[in-house]
């Protein structure tokens, strides 16, 4: 569903195009938050490489999008063993013909919605939890049930070594109206499988209280590149409070005995942002 509201062709047209046209008569901005989480997502590897980090984990990964993550990683200057995780047999059957192009990519059919995931075998034949991880939970967290997101966060981010970087994202809408509506289209289409969109205040609850890299949670939008002299600030289509918007930030786990600097405020896609974020929501 996401990839068709983001302008994409590898997608089940009869399972997934009645609801994304459904969804999209409902509220502004799914198009705009389906396309701005792969370009978070994007970013977020671009500043895991900076950090030295080689190993990436993207939970809920989705149908593939250009450009893969692990191009990002190459054009940065790395080569990262990069591992998507799918629970639907489809859509992780798209990331086994279109990524794995060589050993660095490999897709895991499996449910990525509790700390289960990191223990699975070829989760962990790739991935070393030792050593430094860039985690994505991003266009995914929407899945988990309502209560349990800052738990989730919680008990996944605890998992993770120090240096580590924990993206987590998912649809967000601070119009009850919205919600209300988006979420009962999403559990009569999905029988109740596929989604909450939340409000902005309780996606932000769900990073505390963990120090962030970048800005606090807010649209994700924020972390696409900086568009350069003249180019403008880069803000959201939809705010939340008119539309839905893709809301979201970036856990940093704290190095023991490092200093916990606030983050420098340049652009948080690109190296010049590494130190780990004082901030809170």
């Amino acid at each position: 569903m996401a990839d068709h509201l983001a302008g994409g062709s590898c997608h089940n047209m009869r399972r997934n195009l009645p609801a994304a046209l459904e969804l999209d008569a409902l509220a502004d901005g799914f198009g705009a938050a389906a396309r701005d989480a792969h370009l978070f997502k994007v970013a977020v590897v671009r500043s895991a490489v900076a950090l030295g980090i080689g190993q990436i984990l993207d939970l809920g990964c989705g149908t593939p999008r250009e450009p893969a993550l692990a191009d990002v990683a190459r054009r940065a200057g790395a080569r990262a063993q990069v591992v998507h995780v799918e629970g639907d047999p489809l859509t992780a059957g798209y990331g086994r013909a279109l990524l794995e192009t060589d050993t660095s990519t490999v897709t895991v059919e499996a449910p990525c919605l509790s700390t289960v995931v990191l223990d699975h075998p070829t989760v962990r034949e790739h991935i070393d939890l030792s050593q430094p991880l860039c985690l994505l939970l991003v266009a995914a967290a929407h899945t988990a049930p309502l209560a349990s997101l800052g738990e989730l966060a919680f008990a996944l981010a605890d998992r993770l070594a120090p240096g580590s970087l924990f993206a987590v994202s998912q649809w967000a809408a601070d119009s009850v109206d919205i919600r209300w509506a988006v979420n009962d289209c999403l559990y009569e289409r999905t029988h109740g499988t596929s989604g909450t969109v939340r409000s902005t205040g309780e996606v932000s609850a769900a990073f505390e209280p963990h120090l962030l890299l970048g800005p606090p949670p807010g649209p994700v939008i924020r972390w696409q590149p900086d568009p350069g002299p003249g180019g403008g600030e880069l803000v959201p289509l939809h705010d939340g409070r008119t539309g839905v918007v893709e809301f979201g930030a970036v856990i940093r786990i704290p190095v023991q005995g490092a200093p916990a600097d606030v983050a420098s405020g340049g652009d948080p896609g690109t190296p010049s942002c590494g130190g780990i974020g004082g901030r809170r929501p």
